[in-house]
């Protein structure tokens, strides 16, 4: 069992691998941070270590319930924390498999 972020706040659990979009918001864990932030701990499927990307609550959660594209709800964040949110490979990983070609 995985938590995710559902509209009614923070607290709603998942089983299975997807959830409202797909792999996305497959997180380990998370914690509310000052200023309506939250911090996403995400395992990589890869080398399983712990990468951790920090977001505003409230757009994460609209991002969560809409199907807005994640460059457009997180613009602030490198091409790399999206790929982690969206697949959970961090970059090191993700690198290294596009050399594996």
């Amino acid at each position: 069992m995985s938590s995710y972020l559902s509209p009614s706040g923070l607290n709603a659990v998942k089983t299975g691998n997807s959830a409202q979009r797909g792999v996305e918001m497959q997180y380990k864990s998370y914690k509310y941070l000052p200023k309506d932030m939250l911090e996403l701990t995400y395992e990589c499927p890869g080398c399983h270590k712990d990468h951790t990307v920090k977001v505003n609550q409230y757009r994460f959660e609209e991002y969560s319930d809409t199907h807005i594209h994640i460059q457009d709800a997180f613009p602030e964040l490198s091409a790399a924390e999206r790929e982690l949110m969206i697949t959970g490979i961090c970059d090191p990983c993700f690198k290294t498999a596009g050399n594996e070609r």
